[in-house]
């Protein structure tokens, strides 16, 4: 197991530490060999409060890795399944920093209309198996459908 601060996208610094550990785009891997960082303290407590409620009984959540997208306001992700965790059963915590987005939980196929999030600075969401398993917006459907079902967290 490697608890270390993992990055990716082109303005690179880390979390509270000098060393990161690339996420390489091209290949949808970690580069394990570069230098870590561990985890704050406080982002594990974090995490763990808010992954508790995913957790079989009795079980505790061990943050492993933290991937940090910078984005500015007209930036976008693409639409993805988080593949790269080697235990699905754990739940992904995403902790939103600084802008505001909409985030778009899709559905098991591209023609499912996806749910909107509106996160702000300091939301924290957890995202249990079933939601891993589930791709994000398809670029079809109607963004006004989309934005018009717009939730706050």
């Amino acid at each position: 197991m490697i608890e270390g601060i993992r990055v990716y996208g082109e303005n690179i610094s880390s979390v509270g530490g000098s060393a990161i550990l690339m996420f390489l785009l091209s290949c949808r891997n970690y580069d394990v060999s570069l230098p870590h960082n561990k985890i704050r303290k406080e982002l594990c407590e974090l995490a763990k409060e808010m992954a508790a409620p995913a957790m079989s009984a009795g079980e505790e959540f061990q943050p492993e890795a933290a991937i940090v997208n910078y984005l500015v306001p007209s930036d976008m992700l693409g639409g993805h399944l988080d593949v790269m965790e080697a235990d699905w059963s754990k739940p992904i915590v995403s902790i939103s920093l600084a802008c505001k987005a909409i985030f778009l939980l899709g559905g098991k196929s591209r023609e499912d209309i996806p749910i909107a999030m509106f996160l702000r600075n300091g939301d924290v969401c957890a995202y249990g198996w079933a939601c891993k398993r589930m791709l994000s917006w398809d670029k079809k459907a109607d963004l006004n459908e989309i934005l018009a079902s717009c939730m706050t967290i």
